[in-house]
């Protein structure tokens, strides 16, 4: 689980090859069973997610198959102050690497800073 530095969603990974968004102030006022967005663009078991970014929205995904893909969650925010998201609209590609060492076994960000593990013992920026 990764949780939005502006708190308003959070990203889950999942064996199903598919990393879901899911809407936090949805989930204060009633308990939903449904993801908000759900990203099915990228292959093997969903390993590790994080939400990083300026704005809030990106999500960096890694996978068994050695992949780690980036990713902006879409959405319209509310209007007139109330803070928030109106709805969500999806998910946009913004990268694909695959590094060549096996899984990528886990993905942190520091800042704008994307740091990532894979199977054969590299460490990545």
């Amino acid at each position: 689980l990764s949780v939005s530095p502006d708190n308003l969603f959070f990203a889950s990974a999942s064996d199903d090859s598919t990393v879901k968004v899911w809407d936090c102030r949805r989930l204060e006022r009633d308990v939903m069973f449904r993801s908000s967005v759900s990203y099915n663009g990228q292959e093997g078991r969903i390993l590790s997610c994080c939400v990083f970014g300026l704005d809030c929205q990106r999500v960096a995904s890694a996978s068994s198959s050695g992949s780690l893909h980036v990713w902006k969650v879409e959405y319209v925010g509310r209007v007139g102050g109330a803070g928030g998201v109106e709805r969500y609209l999806g998910a946009a590609e913004v990268r694909q690497l695959a590094p060549s060492e096996g899984a990528v076994l886990a993905v942190q960000a520091q800042g704008s800073s994307l740091f990532y593990i894979t199977q054969m013992g590299g460490v990545h920026c």
